[in-house]
């Protein structure tokens, strides 16, 4: 049994991992593209809309609550409550969505006047955005019951391929319709058909997958509610202080900088924060295994998996992100060419930042999964406040450097505070995060100081770039293969499919 949920894991944890990595380069090559058609402050007025339609994610109370029971309700056989619990949250989501829409509808005008100041732009094409956007974002999170629902079956094959297509479709839209000349407007539309279409996919694979799942708003209950009410609240206020952390640095930035600094911010934050999403992919298919493995194994396993998955995302996560902040000048360059030094900075800092946050990913997902939302809830709560109330104080005195300087500290001390309380939950005084910390950072250290000092004698950015990306994985995965702490890592490197006959 043990073994299997590690198979499972390890299975989910690859189809997350593979779509990332295919549509990471998608992502390197959008923002470019968008640069060369509207500009930069055109890409800053597209990111700002972005941000400020991002806040949907509030709406987001109950995704975890559709995996976490459906992971239960399945081992059980018990087919009717995950049918009420579906229904019951897709009515909710979409009664929430309703009232987000016509909020964004009403007070377009304001939030314009506010937050997007510029004249290059027709005010027109900027309102159609923005209420597109809203209805996009609006969607997806209704939509997002499908594939918590299928996350809880543990098909993360079936949503990580829709989500590709989802990707490549927005894709080709963005591309043609800036082609055509539609601009920031374009991107909106193009988001609005590609949203369609991966809606309309989700209701045939799970119709197929999960015959007895019909959409039937009259099956909405009340009484479902009391039953996830946990997951409601927590879900709620931490989504709130999620969009606090990640997104409000944006609106501050454009009241305070202007749509220009924006633009640097987000070319920044947008690469790493693609990063912090590829590698937390790792750690989401933990929760609806640890919610099986709980009620069937107990705590003392659970520690065990924590401790397992924590020390192999530390293997692969901490090299890459202290990779991206030592090289995020030449990094920056090779992807978009001179001038944008303030987007090296960004990149610089927040690698570090996003590593800490990715390293608290397992733990987090564990904690849900076993039905203790309150650590990692408070410690959002925690982020999101620091984040916002040093933000407001620095950017005046230090500019953007001052967002930057927030989000470190808030995440530092958090996390800090997470680890402490986790150990404290788990009742784990041998759990020692800084044992599996160490081999992979003073490796990738020490590894990057002598890439440092051997890049000052390249000449060219790009080779120097390329010699990097080229010596220092290989050099890790080498020094990393003959640790004996890394047993199952050798398994894979020599048969990378075993996983799937396991």
């Amino acid at each position: 049994m043990a073994h299997e949920i590690y198979n499972r894991i390890a299975k989910n944890s690859l189809y997350n991992l593979l779509r990332r990595f295919l549509a990471f380069p998608v992502g390197l090559i959008l923002p470019p593209v968008v640069l060369s058609y509207i500009g930069v402050e055109g890409y800053g007025v597209w990111a700002l809309i972005q941000a400020l339609v991002a806040y949907s994610m509030i709406l987001d109370m109950g995704s975890d609550a559709m995996t976490k029971y459906t992971a239960e309700y399945k081992s059980q056989e018990n087919h009717p409550k995950i049918s009420r619990l579906f229904n019951t949250l897709f009515v909710f989501y979409l009664f929430l969505f309703v009232i987000f829409f016509f909020a964004v509808f009403i007070y377009r005008d304001w939030i314009i006047d506010v937050f997007i100041k510029t004249d290059k732009f027709s005010r027109e094409d900027i309102s159609f955005a923005l209420v597109l956007y809203t209805a996009v974002f609006g969607i997806n999170m209704v939509f997002k019951v499908y594939s918590s629902f299928l996350n809880g079956l543990e098909r993360m094959d079936l949503t990580n391929k829709v989500e590709m297509l989802s990707v490549i479709n927005n894709f080709i839209f963005s591309i043609f319709f800036l082609y055509i000349g539609w601009g920031i407007k374009g991107l909106a539309i193009a988001s609005g058909l590609s949203t369609l279409i991966t809606g309309s996919i989700y209701l045939r694979v799970c119709a197929k997958v999960a015959p007895y799942m019909k959409l039937n708003p009259l099956a909405f209950n009340f009484g479902v509610v009391p039953e996830v009410y946990k997951f409601i609240t927590y879900g709620a206020l931490g989504g709130i202080t999620s969009m606090a952390y990640f997104q409000l640095a944006k609106l501050i930035i454009s009241y305070f900088l202007g749509i220009t600094y924006l633009a640097y911010y987000d070319l920044g934050h947008r690469l790493i924060m693609a990063m912090m999403v590829l590698f937390s992919s790792l750690a989401i298919s933990v929760m609806p295994a640890a919610s099986a493995g709980y009620a069937s194994m107990g705590i003392e396993k659970i520690k065990e998996v924590f401790q397992t998955t924590f020390k192999y995302i530390a293997l692969i996560a901490t090299p890459v992100f202290l990779f991206t902040s030592v090289m995020a000048d030449r990094i920056i360059f090779a992807w978009l060419g001179p001038g944008y030094e303030e987007a090296a900075f960004v990149l610089r800092f927040l690698s570090i930042a996003y590593l800490i946050n990715v390293l608290g990913g397992p733990g987090a997902s564990i904690l849900t999964g076993i039905g203790l939302l309150e650590v990692p809830f408070y410690c959002g709560i925690a982020n999101g406040v620091i984040s916002v109330v040093l933000s407001l104080i620095l950017v005046v005195k230090f500019g953007l450097a001052g967002i930057i300087i927030s989000n470190l500290m808030a995440v530092t001390i958090t996390s800090i505070y997470f680890f402490y309380y986790l150990q404290k939950r788990l009742v784990s005084p041998d759990m020692n995060i800084l044992k599996y910390l160490k081999s992979p950072l003073l490796t990738s250290m020490s590894i990057l100081l002598i890439l440092t000092f051997m890049g000052r004698y390249i000449g060219n950015s790009h080779v120097g770039l390329l010699s990097a990306a080229i010596l220092f994985p290989i050099t890790y995965i080498s020094l990393a293969y003959k640790n004996p702490e890394y047993g199952r890592m050798r398994d894979f490197i020599r048969r990378p499919l075993s996983i799937f006959y396991l």
